[in-house]
Parts: C-alpha cells; sequence; structure tokens
C-alpha cells in the first residue's frame, strides 16, 4: 500500500507516538501489526518516529488491525491531522433492536417528569410524554432536528419562554464551548457557531404577572446543585433542574454512550402541576 500523506494536514506529528502507545497497551509488536495489516515493519517504524505521515486510509488499516473502537480511531485521526469520523450511530442497527424499547421503558417509568435519551451531541432520540411541557411551546420547525441546546435557545425555540434566559444561555453556551473542545467533533463546532448566533428572544412570553407575584429581581430558585431552568407556562413559572446519567458499560465498543437526560419539579407547584398534566393526579392543586 502506497501512503502519500496528500490529505494530512499540518498538527500529526503526535500519531506516531499516540500509535506506539496504543499498540503497546494492547500487546502488539511491530511485526505483528504489520503482518495482520500488510505493511512493511521499515514503514511501521519510519510512522511511529516521525518520520513518514499516514494517509487517512492508513490510520483507518491500522486502527481496524489494532481492534480499535471509534472513539480511539477519532484520537488517531485528529492526531494525525484529520477530522474525525461521524458518527454512525448504531441505535437504530438490527443488532440494537431492544435498545429504543427498554430506553423507553425506563423513560416512562419517569412519568410524569420529562425525560430523554440523546446522543454525544445531545441531540434527542427518545423522550417520554411529559417532555411535552417544553417541546409543546417550540415552534415545529426547530424540532424538526431536535437538540437540547437549539431546541432551548433558538429563538424560536424556548427562548422566549424561559424566565432566567440570559442565565440558561451562559450555562449552556458553556457546555457546548466545552464538548466542542475536547470532543473533535465537526458537528459540536458547527452547532456552537449556530447556537452563539442566534438573536436574544423577541419579547417574553410574560408580563409583569412575574414581577407582580414575586418581587422585581427575585425570580428563582436558591439552593440547587445545578442551573435551573425557570419555565412561563400557562400563566405560572415552572421550576426545573436536570440530572445526566450516561450509558457507559455499552456491549458494543463502538458505540459512542448515550445519555440519560431526566427533568426534576424544582418546587411543590411545578411537581403538582406535572402530576396533573401528565397522568397521577395524587397531589391534586
Amino acid at each position: 500500500m502506497t501512503d502519500t500523506g496528500s490529505e494530512a494536514v499540518a498538527g500529526g506529528s503526535g500519531f506516531g507516538l499516540l500509535l506506539r502507545t496504543l499498540r503497546r497497551e494492547r500487546r502488539v509488536s511491530q511485526l505483528e501489526l504489520s503482518s495482520s495489516s500488510g505493511v512493511s515493519t521499515r514503514h511501521l517504524s519510519f510512522i511511529e518516529t516521525g518520520r513518514s505521515r499516514p494517509s487517512r486510509e492508513m490510520v483507518a488499516l491500522l486502527a481496524a488491525n489494532l481492534g480499535l473502537p471509534r472513539r480511539e480511531r477519532n484520537t488517531m485521526l485528529v492526531a494525525a491531522g484529520f477530522a474525525p469520523e461521524i458518527d454512525q450511530w448504531s441505535w437504530y442497527l438490527p443488532e440494537m433492536a431492544a435498545a429504543p424499547e427498554v430506553t423507553q421503558r425506563m423513560l416512562d417509568k419517569h412519568m410524569p417528569f420529562p425525560a430523554m435519551v440523546t446522543d454525544p451531541t445531545r441531540s434527542v432520540v427518545a423522550k417520554n410524554a411529559a417532555l411535552a411541557v417544553f417541546s409543546d411551546l417550540v415552534d415545529p420547525e426547530v424540532t424538526l432536528d431536535p437538540n437540547v441546546f437549539r431546541l432551548t435557545l433558538h429563538p424560536n425555540g424556548l427562548a422566549p419562554h424561559l424566565v432566567n434566559y440570559g442565565q440558561v444561555r451562559r450555562y449552556l453556551v458553556d457546555v457546548l464551548r466545552h464538548m466542542a473542545l475536547t470532543a473533535a467533533n465537526p458537528r459540536l463546532d458547527a452547532l456552537l457557531a449556530e447556537v452563539e448566533g442566534y438573536p436574544a428572544p423577541r419579547g417574553r412570553r410574560w408580563g409583569n404577572e412575574v414581577e407582580a407575584a414575586t418581587g422585581a429581581g427575585t425570580v428563582g430558585v436558591t439552593g440547587m446543585p445545578s442551573v435551573p431552568a425557570l419555565l412561563w407556562r400557562d400563566g405560572v413559572v415552572l421550576g426545573f433542574f436536570g440530572v445526566i446519567a450516561t450509558f457507559c458499560s455499552v456491549a458494543d465498543t463502538t458505540v459512542t454512550p448515550l445519555n440519560l437526560e431526566t427533568m426534576y419539579p424544582a418546587d411543590e407547584k411545578t411537581e403538582r402541576l406535572l402530576r396533573r398534566w401528565y397522568g397521577d393526579s395524587e397531589c391534586e392543586p
């Protein structure tokens, strides 16, 4: 196999050290990797010492013969100066047929409180019925590509309905910026550019009722472990805080871990209304 390196860009100098480290972690010698991949030991030595730069095809070949999962393949690509692979998510493949059903049961058990499953870019792939407390307020065009950052901060999304929009925006943009810096995923880079370009929502969906009911500048939920979302809906302020759990021990190591995102009421009023609207009516208004 020829290795022109014609596709490589600046930044691939660390690839050789990474390849050697991954190979040794798996106790694979240069000779063994050479034999399984069909690449000469001389050429492998040149790659590991930085004397030769691998093509994208060479990176894929070596990663495959080392049996690397997708995350480590992407790390190798980035180290060699290439863009990472776009995740081909396995949720809908035949071998994952049971996953949506099992996960949906988990989501439904969280009723009457909102819950969803998101992928590594925090796009929504499954949800329960109570998530409608948010999604019913979002323009249908925004829900065509449902992503937590887009749904929350788009001017036609939840943004006009958030009492503490500024606080939520700062928090979510910081989270998205960190994800984009650490994940080497071009979709996150594009999403960050999109979200940072959103204009502030035009006007609020509430009048002076919030200030009149709570006192100006005092709207909020104190003592919470995370930034709450304060939602103006049906004439009341609903308070939520979120907890994210990760499906990390996946059987298929090529599958990037998914997130289970659950929302909880931040006060008794919100809990009472959710129980009334989404099924459990034991707590009367």
